[in-house]
């Protein structure tokens, strides 16, 4: 099996800003990014409806969603039924860099993935490019995600059907700061090690000439 990858000399960890938090609308809060389509297997709806537990643990949180899509209207929906609407900001599609400070500023990345009916998520290279700015990151235990990260090391893989099991990870993780800078660091490491073109063209190209 060969991975997608992702250029690690592209995404790499930033120290927190506060002009480029300010700038991107965050100031101080503890900021959850999704970024990918708007579709329903991505899972921004399943995050929304667990905004509401996690305001409990944690009232600072704001939950970023980058991407456009055809579902869009149907969260924003899910937002108003929630009443999260100041706890959900929508991005669109930023330029390059400003993507890349998303995932740079952010305190921890979030791709809850699950499968609807025969769609689900093939692999999630954003995983992958938000562990090279040194990130944690939740993903969904469906499709390809898991294979992005390492369990308790470099995020957390959990169902993402219901709301109640990625509310309480996303708690843990935002309550405990020293906890996701750990991982934040290993999985940089994880994914320059793995997943950086140089290395996984390195693999290609012993595969192709091999016999």
């Amino acid at each position: 099996v060969m991975h997608p990858g992702v250029d690690a000399t592209a995404f790499v960890p930033a120290p927190a800003d506060a002009a480029v938090r300010a700038h991107l609308g965050w100031s101080d809060r503890r900021v959850v990014l999704t970024v990918g389509a708007l579709q329903k297997r991505k899972g921004q709806d399943m995050l929304i409806r667990a905004l509401p537990a996690i305001r409990r643990r944690c009232p600072d949180v704001l939950y970023a969603i980058v991407g456009e899509g055809w579902e869009r209207e149907y969260l924003n929906q899910i937002v108003a039924e929630c009443g999260v609407s100041d706890l959900v900001q929508f991005h669109g599609v930023p330029a390059d860099d400003d993507l890349i400070a998303c995932y740079q500023q952010c305190d921890l990345f979030a791709l809850p993935n699950r499968q609807v009916g025969w769609d689900f998520e093939g692999f999630g290279i954003v995983l992958l490019e938000a562990q090279a700015c040194g990130k944690p990151v939740v993903a969904g235990a469906s499709g390809g995600a898991p294979e992005t990260t390492q369990p308790s090391v470099t995020g957390e893989v959990v169902p993402c059907d219901t709301p109640d099991q990625l509310a309480n990870t996303i708690i843990d993780l935002l309550e405990q700061p020293g906890r996701r800078a750990a991982m934040g660091v290993s999985a940089r490491t994880w994914v320059a090690e793995r997943f950086d073109w140089s290395i996984l063209s390195e693999q290609a190209r012993r595969v192709f000439t091999a016999g």
